[in-house]
């Protein structure tokens, strides 16, 4: 068995470099320094403008669920949808009591989307 280890000497070895690099441990640089951020109620405001709260966006959802949302509003919901959480994504799309034609095409489309690739990723972690 020897001939065979001086055939793939050079392939083992690259074996054996490869298992040390991935199962042996790893050093890093602290090379940042953690700061304070503060909350975002206390930072600039301005930035938010516009953006409702979370408690507008329930508001909205429960007030008149038998009419069809406004086009704006519900544009507004798909454009903030990937910064919402899993859970918010959810009760908009199922648990705020309202049917999918209330919502413009477009917006609908893209609420699920988010909502599926934030459930992929709550699957994986």
């Amino acid at each position: 068995h020897v001939e065979n280890y001086d055939e793939w000497a050079a392939e083992f070895d690259r074996a054996a470099k490869w298992a040390a690099v991935m199962l042996g441990p790893m050093t890093f640089n602290q090379g940042f320094v953690e700061c304070e951020v503060p909350p975002s109620a206390e930072s600039n405001q301005e930035i938010y403008v516009g953006i409702p709260t979370a408690k507008d966006i329930y508001d909205v959802l429960r007030d008149k669920p038998q009419l069809p949302l406004d086009p704006s509003f519900s544009n507004l919901i798909s454009r903030i949808a990937p910064y919402m959480t899993f859970r918010q994504i959810s009760y908009v799309l199922n648990s705020s009591g309202r049917p999918s034609n209330h919502w413009q095409p477009f917006d609908l489309k893209r609420l699920r989307y988010v909502y599926s690739v934030k459930k992929k990723v709550q699957e994986i972690s």
